[in-house]
């Protein structure tokens, strides 16, 4: 029962801060389109994990995953992709495309390595996600982000309720180091803890914050405890706290570019510390254990990296439970694609920072510290490989048309030269006549 009764508050909480009509009628077409795809990459890999795939499959069987998962997201990425292509007007993302030769490069060692399909799939699963933020008719404005981070969390806040409720077998024990005020956690045979709930609500709601007046913000932070709760993610709440304090200090505080310059640099040493710091196999829940190997794989290919799918394959050859990544953002960054590749993912999400402004920069980089600070312990950033968590890159690369390929005096001379040549042609029309 306690389960239900924190689930209810989450959808109360969400459905009270959320909930507001015209809002999407409001958005503009492109944002429309870039809405809908980010509820499909963040909310419904949620809704099949721990409801449709619990009911309607019962078990796990590896050839649906990832397909069913992230189909729907790929799909909509090609859609996007085709209307940019028919505008013939289509913007081209800077910092995503810079993201996108790191997928490349990951694909290398892939094929030199001979990789399996289910490799090559999350490879090529994750590539076109980014087709989501990489082609824009127009630019995509924050409105668009926010409703859609609001939307799913309703979405993962009304799923979270039906696990507890008509999932058999939804909610059970929790782990004695993952166990909060609840006493019970949320489980799914297809995730083996509500782990990913936790992350996926701590990343969105600084997105869901924007535009809502105290009552409302208050009562999303609310929510996504709740959840995190259930959850029994821990890391995530890193994210959360760091979030909230620097929203609270942008809100009531004079000093904007303070609270921004504070917040980076905190949560970037935070995340730092497993990298430079020498720590015990069994610190940090045995995290200890990863972290050093994540440092002898390093060691290895310190350049280029071993692959996206190298820390997997040591794993399933490994005399301990290796896990999915070496739950260090900046670990397992290096480990697949090497400094080369960690230096040109910093560049694109700085150039990404840089090319938005107001409200729009504040917030990115209110998301930014977040992540910087989940990655202290979980690696969540990878747009070269479907990781645990491939709705990551999408939020935060999403905002603007990030700058076109085609420089800003070319397109006009093309526009002049196009408008002459229609004269001229006009002109020769009517003499003729």
């Amino acid at each position: 029962m306690i389960a239900i009764a924190y689930a209810l508050v989450a959808v109360a909480a969400v459905a009270f801060a959320a909930v507001r009509r015209g809002e999407f009628r409001a958005l503009g077409d492109e944002d429309r389109w870039a809405a809908i795809a980010v509820v499909l990459v963040t909310a419904w890999p949620m809704v099949w994990t721990f409801v449709l795939g619990p009911v309607v499959v019962g078990t796990p069987a590896s050839p649906l995953f990832p397909a069913v998962w992230y189909l729907p997201g790929a799909a909509m990425a090609v859609l996007m992709m085709r209307r940019a292509f028919e505008s013939g007007a289509f913007r081209v993302d800077l910092p995503v495309a810079l993201a996108a030769a790191v997928s490349v490069l990951a694909l290398a060692p892939l094929l030199l390595d001979g990789g399996t399909f289910s490799e090559l799939q999350r490879w090529a699963l994750g590539a076109v996600l980014l087709a989501i933020p990489l082609l824009k008719r127009e630019r995509v404005g924050l409105p668009a982000l926010a409703w859609a981070s609001r939307t799913s969390l309703l979405v993962i806040a009304l799923t979270v309720l039906a696990t507890a409720t008509v999932v058999p077998g939804g909610v059970g024990n929790c782990r004695t180091d993952k166990c909060g005020t609840a006493g019970v956690a949320l489980t799914s045979a297809f995730a083996g803890n509500g782990n990913i709930l936790g992350l996926s609500v701590a990343l969105l709601l600084p997105f869901a914050l924007v535009n809502r007046r105290w009552p409302q913000a208050v009562s999303l932070v609310v929510a996504v405890l709740a959840i995190g709760e259930l959850a029994g993610s821990r890391t995530a709440m890193i994210g959360v706290v760091i979030v909230v304090a620097m929203t609270v200090g942008l809100r009531v505080t004079p000093s904007r570019r303070a609270v921004l310059t504070l917040g980076l640099v905190g949560s970037l040493m935070l995340s730092l510390l497993p990298v430079l710091l020498s720590y015990g196999d069994e610190a940090f829940s045995f995290r200890g254990t990863l972290w050093n190997q994540a440092k002898e794989l390093i060691a290895r290919n310190l350049v280029l990296g071993e692959g996206p799918a190298a820390w997997e394959r040591l794993g399933a050859n490994s005399v301990y439970d290796a896990n999915y990544s070496p739950h260090n953002g900046w670990l397992d960054m290096t480990v697949s694609v090497g400094v080369a590749g960690v230096v040109v993912i910093v560049i694109a999400l700085a150039l990404k920072v840089f090319l938005v402004h107001g409200e729009e920069r504040s917030t990115l980089i209110v998301f930014l510290c977040g992540l910087l600070g989940i990655s202290t312990l979980e690696s969540l950033m990878t747009p070269y490989f479907l990781g645990i968590l491939p709705a990551t890159p999408v939020l935060a690369l999403m905002l603007g048309p990030g700058r076109l390929l085609v420089p800003r005096r070319r397109r006009r001379r093309i526009s002049r030269r196009h408008t002459t040549d229609q004269v001229e042609a006009t002109t020769i029309v009517g003499s003729r006549s």
